[in-house]
């Protein structure tokens, strides 16, 4: 079974995921995202361990939108008894009509932002990677900033530095992928605010 959660605001994709795993007590429960594993890499989880002591339910974040997933591989992952929740902040239509069509459930926040331009403030923000010089960066964060939350915000940075890297042959967009999860993991870890760490990050690249 596979149970979609998309939208750019975390705050929506924590309710619905949390309601979900609320449902669902009597399953295994485990979290993967993109920097562990592909969304092709999921169909192992398809048949559960013959020492597994409960059903599965795969918390997949961020694995869908840039993969490129096999009609084999979404059948295999329908017809589980595995549930695969996949949360995304963004997914092409084609793909969210596609894995609906294998009786996927979906539960997508609909007029996130109040206004056209405030939707598309957040997915300019990725401006703030690729603008040729620093100040041209910094403002379009500074944008982003004045309209989001960093929460929100950093999906979107994750997912453009994932289109990115695979035509960067200077392996600046590598580098700059994993300073962002540095910075976020040092935010953690220390209380540091993140969004004057991501800024940093930014600036620096």
């Amino acid at each position: 079974m596979i149970a979609l959660v998309i939208s750019p605001e975390p705050q929506f994709r924590r309710a619905q995921c949390a309601s979900l795993i609320a449902s669902h007590t009597d399953r295994e429960y485990f979290v993967c995202d993109d920097t562990m594993l592909t969304a092709g890499e999921l169909v192992q989880y398809a048949v559960p361990s013959l020492f597994a002591t409960a059903p599965l339910l795969i918390h997949a974040k961020f694995l869908l939108a840039d993969s490129d997933l096999a009609d084999t591989t979404l059948d295999t992952l329908a017809e589980s008894d595995t549930i695969f929740l996949c949360e995304e902040y963004a997914l092409p239509a084609a793909l969210i009509k596609k894995i609906q069509s294998r009786g996927a459930t979906l539960a997508q926040e609909k007029g996130v932002s109040k206004s056209t331009s405030s939707r598309s403030t957040i997915f300019s923000a990725a401006e703030c990677l690729t603008a040729k010089d620093k100040k041209s960066r910094w403002l379009a964060y500074r944008s982003a900033m004045n309209e989001h939350a960093i929460e929100a915000v950093l999906p979107i940075l994750y997912w453009k530095l994932r289109t990115l890297i695979p035509t960067d042959r200077s392996g600046k967009y590598r580098t700059l992928y994993r300073d962002l999860i540095t910075a976020q993991e040092r935010a953690w870890t220390i209380g540091a605010p993140l969004e004057a760490l991501v800024e940093k990050v930014i600036l620096q690249s």
